[in-house]
């Protein structure tokens, strides 16, 4: 009887295997886990973002959503799947979880030397100069802690906007002191040259004014208007100021000359005021990127003319009133002999019409043949001290290959006098530029401040050391301005909604 229970039990079991396989055989599983299914569920589970401010008693507290993993074992308990009648599914049921060393899927060297690659991004609203400036601070408090660590910066959008924003700011400067320096050789008199330094500031910041509620910011685009704007505002004061102090010459009261020399010119300025916005009024109404690059600069120069107007008609008669009391035409050899030219010039124009027709009429078909023949492109190419290089080999080449190539490269223009520092990086899954591709290489290269070749000839350098590594394409972008060598081949496209 044991026998025959033994051999009875041994069928069913052998029937319930048959029936159990016969069941796993015709169950999709794929349409409830799949691998893609899983990857995104641990994509969706280990994240960790900001999602905004909660304001507590005058407090700004940041929130964030989201917790990444913090062990194997709290990854092993992931929980795929709950349903009713069967035990939970957890990461261990379908998956071995193991921590595995991924050094030789990815590429990153220093100068030759192995390295650690950080990609630090802002967070939306933040300004680019502040993040890269409180980066460097950090970085610093690191390097004095642990003192075998060495930071290289290979690319800092920070030093760009800092070079353009202090170059523009410079050039605002010296603009307004090279104008007051002209009007003081011209005028010859410290006091009409002191009423125009100070319509200058006070335009300036009667245009931030504007720009503020208008919600332009202090950018390059629209410091790049205010530093246009100083040379023609100061304009509209000249004109006043010179009639104002042509007429205190001749005798006339400071209080009267300020106001019928302002009087006599107002209508010249403010129709010459508004015919230079109506030029830059179209660009408000562009579309596209034309309107992001151009209409702050459009806006502040049309705030920095108004501004002008306004002081020149209101804050120049005024000062000038109490500062020019004693005035006196102080006699120019040197501006005499320019007048008298000029008036000889003159005199010869109206006796040969068709001549200075003729002038004119040439000079505009040359123009306009010049222009054709010129060429155009978007950005033009910007010396700085960064550069970049991309190595491509064939597709479908190891990462190891690919690196033994870019090595190779690095050897070669290492030795170059201009180049400080080399970086390279390859591999991976979030980097922001060079991608997980196995067949490229990005390089960072940092340029000494004071580089004997320009960008085009360290380009030919580069280029033509490297024109014999075979099995490989090298393209160098010597001006990071232009980010498209580091994107890869192909299109980048982003979709988005609105929540």
């Amino acid at each position: 009887q044991l026998a025959a229970g033994q051999t009875a039990l041994a069928l069913q079991e052998a029937q319930m295997e048959a029936a159990s396989k016969e069941a796993e055989a015709s169950l999709d599983t794929d349409s409830i886990l799949s691998a893609e299914t899983i990857e995104a569920m641990l994509g969706a589970q280990h994240f960790r973002m900001p999602a905004g401010y909660v304001n507590e008693d005058g407090l700004e507290y940041l929130v964030r959503v989201g917790d990444k993993f913090q062990s194997v074992d709290e990854m092993k308990d992931l929980v795929l799947l709950d349903m009713e009648g069967i035990d939970p599914i957890k990461l261990s049921d379908v998956a071995e979880v193991k921590v595995v060393n991924n050094a030789d899927e990815t590429y990153a060297k220093i100068n030759g030397k192995p390295g650690v690659m950080l990609s630090i991004q802002k967070q939306t609203g933040y300004s680019t100069g502040d993040v890269s400036h409180r980066v460097q601070n950090k970085l610093e408090e690191l390097k004095k802690e642990h003192k075998n660590i060495k930071v290289v910066n290979l690319m800092d959008q920070g030093i760009y906007i800092d070079m353009i924003v202090d170059s523009v700011l410079d050039n605002l400067i010296y603009g307004a002191i090279l104008a007051i320096l002209i009007l003081l050789v011209f005028l010859k008199s410290i006091r009409p040259t002191f009423v125009i330094a100070c319509s200058i500031p006070i335009s300036i910041m009667a245009a931030i004014v504007a720009m503020y509620f208008s919600g332009v910011t202090l950018n390059i685009i629209s410091l790049s208007g205010l530093a246009l704007g100083v040379g023609m505002l100061v304009d509209n004061s000249i004109v006043v100021i010179e009639n104002i102090y042509r007429m205190r010459s001749m005798g006339i009261p400071a209080r009267k000359a300020a106001v019928e020399g302002a009087k006599q010119v107002a209508g010249a300025i403010v129709s010459s005021t508004l015919t230079t916005v109506c030029v830059f009024a179209p660009i408000v109404f562009t579309e596209g990127i034309t309107r992001q690059l151009f209409v702050d600069m459009g806006l502040t120069i049309g705030f920095s003319l108004a501004a002008s107007l306004v002081v020149a008609l209101t804050l120049v008669p005024m000062m000038s009133a109490g500062l020019l009391k004693r005035a006196e035409a102080k006699p120019s050899k040197l501006l005499d002999k320019v007048q008298n030219f000029y008036g000889r010039m003159i005199h010869k124009t109206l006796t040969h019409k068709a001549w200075v027709l003729l002038g004119a009429l040439v000079l505009f078909l040359g123009s306009m043949y010049l222009s054709v023949r010129k060429g155009t492109e978007f950005f033009p190419s910007m010396e700085s001290t960064q550069a970049s290089m991309t190595v491509t080999t064939d597709k479908g080449t190891p990462l190891k290959e690919t690196a033994a190539k870019a090595d190779e490269i690095i050897d070669r223009i290492s030795d170059i006098d201009d180049i400080e520092t080399i970086g390279a990086m390859a591999g991976g899954s979030s980097m922001s530029m060079g991608g997980s591709s196995t067949n490229q290489v990005t390089m960072y290269l940092v340029l000494k401040e004071d580089k004997k070749l320009n960008n085009e000839k360290l380009e030919k350098e580069i280029l033509k050391r490297t024109k014999d590594v075979e099995g490989c394409e090298v393209v160098v972008s010597t001006s990071n301005m232009d980010m498209s060598a580091l994107g890869g081949s192909g299109l980048q496209i982003e979709i988005k909604g609105k929540d």
